[in-house]
């Protein structure tokens, strides 16, 4: 026998041994995963996106959000068969009796529609896009009916046929029609209606409509105010911009806040107003109350002290009494560190026994759990909030960035196992912002460069080109 052949027999039994012994990734690591493929994703990085997801889909493979991520990054990467075979296999996921069947089937045709134009099959997606569409707008979902939209318009540019033209200088392009342009900028203009902070459908209905000059153009302020029509402003020094978005965490019977007051509160500022965490906290959270509906049950508790210790305030949801709860929230002092984990945990407690209560927790917090809890993983954990059917929606004064890839790793299993939402505080605009844990709603692509050219000669005005790259 060969020496290499000997020596793989002498060690095959210990390479099987470790091979059973390796830990599973956990499911935080998966979600961490995620959060970096997700920003690789935003920066075009898509080959290095495929390998977060890939990870994360392979670590959790029921996790539909993992999956179609892992779906559309292929797709990105020239890899249509292997992505068209991953969204298969979530597919098999999808059961009627899940009460989320709606929402998930929707989500996926949606990422067939998305993939499919990734792979210029602009038959095959356009109508998958349409029924999605349908679907979400019949369920209220109107950030991924705004995708949808957006979709649709990107599609009605590019289906220009598979040839292309060069005429003297100018490179290879495909004719667009002011009526392809046309229905492009009435598609943008649906997207805005129904989710006016799709910053990329602002983008590009504002090239479209300064290149066919709609004769009624929309503006950013007026969907705005057709949106906030009726509600209320905060009158609150130390508050971001946005604020109001809070009060959508809000919209349950049972609500109960969970604040952190950790040492890193007052330690961290919030740059650009030039104030610590804890008083903009202490704002946020005091606006909110003001705004709340006078028949919404409210708890408090408080997320500080060390491992074991005894919260501060732990307070049973109740019929709100606004003056009191202010006046708890205003005098909370800071405290310890962020023993997330054990107050989740001891968190049910606070609630009714109501079963068919809509509950909620919503958090706010600077940082990432610091008590093992039992060495159990928070992300595994958080199962149990889900089968009691409360929802946590996340308000954090990070940035979402890969220096905060533990912390918003928690935050976005947190949220997207229990159906929340997260807001982080965006340093630059001043404002709460949505992080969008959710490939599906950042994966559009940027629509192409359009110009007027005249290869039919200049008496043709109304002939534009798109140059694929």
């Amino acid at each position: 026998m060969k020496k290499t052949g000997f020596l793989l027999l002498l060690f095959l039994p210990l390479v099987i041994l470790l091979a059973v012994s390796m830990p599973a990734i956990s499911k935080k690591h998966a979600y961490s995963n995620h959060f970096k493929g997700s920003l690789s994703y935003k920066k075009e990085e898509f080959t290095k996106a495929v390998r977060y997801f890939e990870s994360a889909y392979k670590a959790v493979p029921d996790n539909l959000n993992f999956g179609l991520s892992y779906a559309i990054s292929l797709s990105r990467t020239g890899s249509p068969q292997k992505a068209l075979e991953v969204l298969a296999a979530t597919w098999l996921l999808l059961q009627e009796k899940d009460p989320e069947y709606p929402m998930k089937r929707a989500v996926a045709l949606f990422s067939a529609g998305v993939i499919h134009s990734f792979n210029r099959s602009y038959d095959t997606s356009t109508p998958m896009l349409k029924q999605a569409y349908r679907w979400f707008l019949a369920m209220g979902a109107d950030n991924y009916a705004s995708q949808s939209l957006y979709m649709l318009a990107y599609n009605q540019l590019l289906d220009q046929g598979v040839g292309g033209y060069e005429k003297g200088d100018i490179p290879l392009h495909l004719h667009v029609s002011r009526d392809d342009i046309v229905q492009s900028t009435n598609y943008l203009a649906q997207a805005l209606q129904s989710n006016p902070r799709n910053a990329q459908a602002w983008k590009y209905y504002n090239v479209l409509a300064d290149t066919i000059a709609p004769a009624h153009r929309i503006s950013e302020q007026d969907v705005f105010k057709a949106k906030q029509k009726d509600r209320p402003s905060f009158n609150y020094d130390n508050l971001p911009a946005n604020a109001l978005r809070a009060l959508s965490f809000t919209d349950y019977q049972e609500v109960l806040l969970l604040l952190d007051i950790s040492g890193s509160m007052v330690m961290e500022k919030v740059l650009c107003m030039g104030e610590n965490r804890f008083k903009v906290m202490k704002s946020t959270a005091l606006a909110t109350i003001d705004l709340l509906s006078d028949t919404l049950m409210v708890g408090l508790g408080t997320i500080g002290g060390d491992c074991g210790d005894r919260p501060k305030v732990w307070q049973a949801v109740a019929p709100l009494n606004k003056k009191d709860l202010k006046w708890t929230v205003s005098s909370l002092p800071p405290h310890g560190t962020t023993p997330l984990l054990e107050r989740l945990q001891q968190s049910p407690e606070l609630f009714s026994s109501t079963p068919d209560q809509q509950k909620s927790i919503l958090l706010i917090s600077d940082g990432a759990n610091v008590c093992s809890a039992g060495k159990g993983d928070i992300c595994e954990w958080v199962e149990q909030l889900k089968q009691l059917d409360i929802t946590i929606n996340v308000i954090t004064f990070l940035e979402a960035s890969i220096f905060n890839t533990n912390e918003f790793a928690e935050y976005s299993c947190l949220a997207d196992i229990t159906g929340g939402e997260i807001l982080y505080l965006d340093d630059l605009r001043c404002s709460y912002e949505y992080h969008e844990f959710d490939l599906l709603l950042s994966a559009a692509p940027e629509l192409p460069e359009i110009k007027k050219v005249y290869c039919m000669g200049k008496n043709i005005q109304t002939l534009w080109a798109i140059f694929p790259e």
